[in-house]
């Protein structure tokens, strides 16, 4: 015998919201039973979910279709499969300043002044080569050279395919060709648009064709030409010398003035609007979260279309113990990482250091749920006063009729270890849409860690 509907309906309200969205799939009498548009307004209060006064006058299918969008924005159909590897690279090199190629064969580590570049492709290392580091001590052309300074002082950055090597110490970058025989000289600049700062970071991007280099207090240069002829090697004997782009020239297209500069920049794809780029809330601003938007490195201009804020700004205390997001992104580091799916409907964010709740010695992953490519597309093309509004508050940047849903991240995990890659896998195409599923790979100095995502 069935439980009467009212008698569901009660037991529904004290559900929490994942809970709740998983009882409104198990059958159809369920589902009827939730139809109710008190009980809609309770789990919508528990959900990232700005609602206005109550009005009777609202149609139930009006706070369905707010409930079905905001269930999707706050991933509550979401199942994530993580897929934990016991590969420890530290382990088997026995160093500690190393850097992993994207595709996950080579491996080269700087220790006493000396490059060695593993094969890690099988199940033990096998070294491919070894040359020295161009220093003072030892330097080979015309420079500049690295001053003798200790070995955790650098950044390390291989290629996808482990070819090239990038190392930065201070204002210094070198760029080296792991796969000659004779010991030429790298090819080195001084970043003269780092003066007054330090790397804290390098990597490559956009096919190895340009260099991320990450300076202290957020700051982010691009080095490179953008130009596909040539070798990778011969391509940057000249494109190391070029910043294409400086995230402290650019200028933020905002509403709010005290948005001046963009901390932790990094360049995702590229669009017919420019590069789409993800960037930390100015630590200056009251609210802490993430900015996306486009980025013109020709014109220096950028265009924030929307915010990801790390906290629900209406939560009810009395939801604190059935809140889901009650771990979420601190915003408040200078070097997070970012990657987004292949669909364009996720965003990966990679914070390292401690987490709040524990003392693990890596990082935290969290994810967010972006609008398609085309909703941001067409956020570009309208009046920017209103959005541009939204995205500053932190608001929303998904509105209905009766309530705006703002985009929190939930928690995937925690990894230790030094972060050396954060992607997004390819799959085939018709895989991918069946099962709504993207694969995330996360790569540290200890292990690989793969996450499936898949939705209802």
């Amino acid at each position: 015998m069935s439980l009467p509907i009212e008698l569901q309906q009660h037991i529904f309200d004290f559900l929490d919201p994942r809970s709740f969205y998983a009882a409104r799939k198990v059958c159809q009498r369920w589902r009827y039973a939730s139809l109710d548009k008190v009980l809609l307004w309770t789990q919508l209060a528990r959900l990232p979910v700005h609602l206005p006064a109550k009005d009777p006058s609202i149609a139930l299918k009006r706070f369905l279709a707010l409930y079905d969008q905001a269930a999707y924005v706050s991933m509550l159909g979401m199942h994530a499969t993580e897929i934990a590897g016991e590969r420890s690279y530290t382990q088997q090199v026995g160093k500690s300043k190393i850097a992993i190629s994207g595709d996950g064969k080579r491996l080269a580590v700087l220790e006493d002044r000396e490059i060695t570049l593993y094969d890690v492709s099988n199940t033990r290392c096998s070294v491919v080569s070894r040359r020295p580091l161009n220093d003072l001590t030892q330097g080979v052309g015309d420079g500049p050279y690295f001053r003798s300074s200790p070995t955790v002082l650098f950044e390390l950055a291989l290629s996808y395919d482990g070819s090239l090597l990038a190392i930065a110490l201070e204002r210094t970058v070198q760029i080296y060709n792991l796969t000659e025989t004779t010991f030429s000289a790298p090819h080195a600049t001084y970043l003269s648009a780092a003066a007054g700062r330090w790397i804290a970071g390098v990597s490559f991007a956009d096919s190895d064709r340009s260099l991320r280099v990450q300076l202290n207090k957020g700051d982010v240069l691009y080095l490179g030409t953008q130009s596909s002829t040539g070798g990778l090697f011969v391509y940057w004997s000249d494109a190391i010398k070029k910043v294409f782009l400086d995230s402290r020239d650019i200028a933020v297209i905002s509403s709010t003035p005290a948005q001046k500069r963009l901390v932790g920049l990094q360049l995702l794809t590229h669009t017919e609007h420019g590069r789409l780029f993800a960037a930390i809330r100015d630590i200056g601003q009251g609210s802490a979260g993430y900015y996306m938007g486009y980025c013109d490195a020709v014109e220096k201009t950028a265009t924030i279309l929307l915010s990801l804020p790390s906290l629900h700004t209406r939560l009810p205390s009395s939801h604190s113990k059935l809140w889901l997001w009650n771990q979420t992104p601190l915003s408040s580091v200078e070097q997070p990482l970012f990657a987004r799916s292949r669909h364009g409907n996720l965003l990966a964010v990679w914070e390292p250091g401690c987490s709040q709740a524990t003392s693990v010695a890596g990082g935290q992953l969290f994810i967010y749920r972006l609008p398609g490519p085309q909703q941001l597309e067409q956020e570009l093309r309208e009046p920017r006063s209103a959005s541009l509004q939204a995205a500053d508050a932190g608001v929303a940047v998904q509105s209905m009729a009766c309530g705006l849903i703002e985009r929190v991240a939930v928690k995937l995990g925690e990894i230790e270890g030094q972060i050396t890659d954060l992607r997004f896998e390819d799959q085939a195409p018709e895989t991918a849409r069946l099962a709504k599923t993207n694969t995330l790979c996360v790569k540290t100095d200890r292990c690989d860690t793969i996450w499936h995502l898949s939705d209802d």
